[in-house]
């Protein structure tokens, strides 16, 4: 998968265009190195935990690798320590502290502390409000557009997810040495039935 295709995907599987500093980050290369430990760049301790908690609930590992797996929470914090502007980062790191309140709010006790099952009831609580208060928004006032934070966030993490080397590798195909483009084939004659990487 070509990183304009990854765009094009992540856009698509978000159902909203990806901010101008998301296609910028994917673009220009921005990719996590994958280790199993790594350092945050520009969140703390806990945020890095808490976006490595919503990364895992958003891509849990399954037959494929999970985002985890894949370096993304460590592509997040490239992405928002290098690529967003201060007022973005400022929003961001306010929207990981909303997502906390509303686990507090919702089922009295932070993300972190909630089972699995509770996670994801939240985050779909979350997108979904975000998505009707958001056509609301548009429909009221198009100039006055501020994008969701959890729509971002689940763009992050999937574009962290595609662009990674485990992933092109591993989940999709990936020939470093092409041959001639067939661009309709039936699925039965892609390898293994899955989508191609160029990483």
């Amino acid at each position: 998968m070509t990183r304009r295709e990854v765009i094009k995907q992540t856009a698509l599987l978000t159902g909203y265009a990806l901010t101008a500093s998301m296609m910028q980050g994917i673009l220009s290369g921005c990719q996590a190195t994958g280790a199993a430990e790594w350092t945050p760049q520009y969140f703390t301790k806990n945020q890095a935990d808490f976006v490595s908690a919503l990364t895992d609930v958003i891509l849990p590992r399954t037959s494929t690798p999970g985002a985890l797996d894949a370096g993304v929470p460590e592509f997040i914090d490239l992405m928002v320590k290098d690529l967003l502007e201060e007022r973005e980062r400022r929003a961001f790191l306010m929207g990981l502290k909303e997502v906390d309140a509303a686990a507090f709010k919702e089922f009295g006790k932070g993300f972190l502390e909630l089972p699995r099952s509770r996670q994801e009831e939240l985050l779909v609580k979350i997108e979904s409000a975000e998505v009707l208060n958001e056509i609301d928004r548009r429909e009221k006032r198009a100039t006055d557009w501020n994008y969701p934070f959890f729509l971002r966030f689940k763009q992050m993490t999937l574009a962290g997810y595609f662009t990674s080397e485990l992933v092109g590798l591993n989940v999709t195909n990936y020939d470093p040495t092409p041959g001639a483009y067939r661009g309709c084939i039936p699925l039965s004659e892609v390898p293994k039935g899955r989508i191609w990487s160029s990483i």
